[in-house]
C-alpha cells in the first residue's frame, strides 16, 4: 500500500485519503448517554481501529502481535518523515562510463555510410545488437549522446596523452584564467 511521491520516495508525501469511519471523529454528543463513556469510546475506537487494518488489508487471520506490528508499519510510511524509503538517488544521473561511450560512438560510426549523422542512427538502430532506445522519436536525443560521447572520449584522450601539468597549461591557452570571461558575443536569444 505504499506510494511513491515526486521524488521517488516510497511511503511519504500526501497522506491517503480515509473514507467511511476513518474520514469523521468520534463524536461525543452522538454517543449514548446512559452507560458509561469510556467504555463508549473504547467501542468506537476499536470500530476505527478495525477499519484501519481492513484500510491497510492486513490479513485479520494473523497473530495480533503481527497485525499491530504491520499496522505500524503501514502507518509510519504515510506519516513518518523518517520512515521513508527512498528509491532514487538525488541529484544528476550519472554519467556514462568510457566504454558505453565508445560502444555508441562505435555502432553509429560502423553505419555511417556519409548520408548524415541521423541516417546513421536510424540504420543503427535497425540493427540487433543496438541496445539503446528504439523510439524513432529519440533519434536527436541520440545524436546528442553521441556527441556527448564524443566529447568524453576526446577529454579521456587528451587527459591521457598528457601529464597534469601541460593539461593544465593547454586548458590555460584556451580559456584563459578563471574570473576572466571571454568577451563572446550571446548567440541565444533571451525570452522576455
Amino acid at each position: 500500500m505504499a506510494f511513491r511521491d515526486r521524488r521517488g520516495t516510497i511511503g511519504m508525501g500526501k497522506a491517503p485519503k480515509y473514507e467511511g469511519p476513518l474520514a469523521t471523529p468520534i463524536d461525543l454528543r452522538k454517543l449514548p448517554l446512559e452507560g458509561d463513556l469510556d467504555a463508549s469510546v473504547i467501542e468506537e475506537f476499536s470500530k476505527k481501529i478495525a477499519a484501519l487494518i481492513d484500510h491497510y488489508q492486513i490479513d485479520r487471520t494473523l497473530p495480533a502481535e503481527q497485525i499491530w506490528f504491520q499496522l505500524a508499519c503501514r502507518l509510519a510510511f504515510h506519516h513518518v518523515p523518517g520512515c521513508r524509503i527512498l528509491k532514487k538517488k538525488r541529484g544528476a544521473k550519472p554519467k556514462w562510463t568510457l566504454d558505453e561511450c565508445r560502444a555508441l560512438v562505435d555502432t553509429v560510426n560502423a553505419s555511417n555510410t556519409g548520408k548524415g549523422l541521423k541516417v546513421a542512427i536510424s540504420k543503427a538502430m535497425k540493427q540487433h545488437t543496438w541496445r539503446w532506445s528504439r523510439n524513432i522519436r529519440s533519434i536527436g536525443s541520440i545524436e546528442t549522446r553521441y556527441y556527448e560521447a564524443m566529447r568524453t572520449i576526446q577529454r579521456f584522450e587528451f587527459l591521457r596523452d598528457h601529464s597534469p601539468e601541460e593539461a593544465f597549461e593547454r586548458l590555460m591557452e584556451w580559456y584563459g584564467p578563471a574570473g576572466k570571461a571571454s568577451a563572446r558575443k550571446r548567440t541565444t536569444k533571451i525570452r522576455r
